[in-house]
């Protein structure tokens, strides 16, 4: 989660500017994510959370990757 807030707030510094909508929400949603999975005994929940976490972040390098190109 760590890791998360600070890929999150090195954009002000960087940019000069707030992340874009885009980016704050997959930040915000892999944030939450892990607030919960920390919170949960849920075996069910952390089974599901993997590959839901997986499918989001390869989606969202797709989609970083192809406003490169």
């Amino acid at each position: 989660m760590a890791v998360l807030l600070v890929s999150l707030l090195k954009t002000a510094p960087i940019d000069g500017s707030l992340p874009r909508p885009f980016d704050l929400g997959f930040h915000l949603f892999w944030i939450a994510g892990a607030s919960v999975a920390a919170a949960t005994r849920s075996d069910l929940f952390h089974k599901i959370f993997v590959w839901v976490s997986l499918v989001s972040f390869v989606a969202y390098i797709a989609a970083l990757f192809a406003k490169l190109h």
